[in-house]
């Protein structure tokens, strides 16, 4: 509805030649008509981007993963920054099927942002629903070198460490990822 609202505005301003115009001259006087500067051109940019990322948050809020993916994607390609990247990567995580996307996007942000604690924690989340477990335990020690107590991670470790009880899904608790923590879950199902 978005795009084809925008279309439809496009189509109306470049059809009309008052409103033609108008609009080259807004963009900054380029006297005929052609494309837009770069810097202009990549300011518009940045602004949809912040658009459709803002959009994708109240997607999100409201559980319609999969537009929000859309629209997040789009402003992750535009402009990408960590705080679209590690969206994106919650909202692919809803999906079993889209874990590996998940993880994907968590590093993305992660390479442009690599102090951020809360996107450690959602990729130690997404390994660990994946079953990668030494990824996940390297992932909360992270965490919690750089912030001692960290509830999150101090959870995360004490569940993955030998011994502690990982909840696997349909079961109640089993023991680590070793063979019998493997033949349990593979009983279980």
């Amino acid at each position: 509805q978005l795009l084809f609202e925008k279309a439809t505005e496009a189509y109306l301003t470049l059809s009309d030649d008052d409103r033609c115009r108008m609009y080259v001259e807004e963009i900054g006087g380029l006297g005929s008509i052609g494309t837009p500067s770069p810097e202009v051109r990549q300011l518009e940019l940045d602004e949809l981007a912040e658009q459709n990322y803002k959009r994708a948050e109240s997607l999100e809020r409201r559980g319609d993963y999969h537009f929000a993916i859309e629209l997040i994607q789009q402003a992750a390609r535009t402009s990408p920054k960590p705080e679209y990247l590690a969206l994106l990567g919650r909202c692919q995580a809803q999906n079993p099927q889209w874990l590996d996307k998940a993880a994907e996007s968590f590093r993305k942000a992660l390479e442009l942002d690599e102090d951020n604690l809360d996107t450690r924690i959602e990729l130690a989340k997404v390994y660990e629903s994946r079953d990668q477990m030494k990824a996940a335990r390297e992932l909360y020690e992270t965490v919690l070198q750089a912030m001692p107590g960290h509830p999150e991670a101090s959870a995360g470790r004490q569940r993955l460490s030998p011994g502690g009880k990982r909840k696997v899904e349909g079961q109640g608790a089993s023991t680590g990822d070793g063979p019998r923590g493997w033949f349990r879950r593979l009983l279980g199902r």
